[in-house]
C-alpha cells in the first residue's frame, strides 16, 4: 500500500499564482468532503506521480499533518506534456458507500476489415456506486467479438464485486457503424432533357434543313 501522500495548505491562489507553483514543480489541489469547507493545498509533482503510479483511488492523505482517506476525485493533465495541473480530493468514510465516474476503456481489436464498419464509442466513464476501497480505476471492455452493426451498452458491463452501476443500463457506450454508400439517384426527367446537343449532330440537321429549302 502507497505511503501517506503530504500535503500543504495553500495560500496563494489565483492564475499567477497557480502558475508559478507548477513552474516551481508543485502541484495545486483542493480537498473537499465531509462537511468540511474544501481546502486549497498543494505538492510536490515528483511525489504525486510516484504515489498515483503505485494505483488506488483511495489515499491516505496529510494536509499539514491533518490526516485524511481520501478518493482521488479527478486529475487534470497538461493536453502537451500530460504532466498533473490540478487534483481534487474528496474526503471519504471508508464504511460509506459513494458514487463516483469510473472511465472505460476498450480494449482488444475489431476482427474485421476498416470498410466493413467504424469504431464509435460514445461514453467515456460511467457512474458507479462502491465502498471506497471497491472503487475501480477503471472498467475495461473488449471489442473484439464486436461485428459489423454491433453494440455495446451499459447493461452488457460486467462490474467488479461491491460495485453496483448506477448509468442506466440502456445508456450505448459504443458501436460499430457500417460505411454508407452513396448511390448515384438517376436523371430525372427535366435533368435529361437538360443535357447539351451534340454539336455535330446540330449541323448536320442544319444542313439539311438548307438543302430542302
Amino acid at each position: 500500500m502507497a505511503e501517506t501522500l503530504d500535503a500543504a495548505r495553500r495560500s496563494a491562489l489565483g492564475k499567477s499564482n497557480v502558475k508559478k507553483l507548477r513552474d516551481d514543480g508543485l502541484v495545486p489541489g483542493v480537498v473537499y468532503g465531509k462537511g468540511k469547507d474544501a481546502i486549497p493545498v498543494q505538492m510536490p509533482l515528483d511525489v504525486l506521480h510516484q504515489h498515483l503510479s503505485e494505483g488506488g483511488r483511495v489515499v491516505d492523505l496529510a494536509v499539514d499533518g491533518e490526516p485524511f482517506k481520501a478518493l482521488i476525485k479527478e486529475v487534470q493533465h497538461d493536453i502537451f506534456t500530460d504532466d498533473i495541473t490540478h487534483i481534487d480530493f474528496q474526503v471519504v468514510s471508508m464504511t460509506e458507500k459513494i458514487s463516483l465516474p469510473v472511465a472505460v476503456v476498450l480494449t482488444g481489436e475489431l476482427s474485421f476489415p476498416p470498410d466493413q464498419g467504424a469504431l464509435e464509442q460514445l461514453l467515456t466513464e460511467v457512474t458507479v456506486e462502491c465502498l471506497p476501497k471497491d472503487a475501480p480505476e477503471q472498467i475495461q471492455i473488449s471489442i473484439s467479438e464486436l461485428e459489423p452493426g454491433g453494440s455495446i451498452h451499459v447493461s452488457d458491463v460486467e462490474v467488479p464485486a461491491g460495485v453496483k452501476m448506477v448509468t442506466p443500463g440502456d445508456d450505448l457506450i459504443a458501436s460499430v457503424v457500417k460505411p454508407t454508400v452513396e448511390e448515384e439517384a438517376p436523371a430525372t426527367e427535366e435533368e435529361a432533357a437538360a443535357e447539351p446537343e451534340v454539336i455535330g449532330e446540330t449541323k448536320k440537321e442544319e444542313q439539311e434543313e438548307g438543302g430542302s429549302g
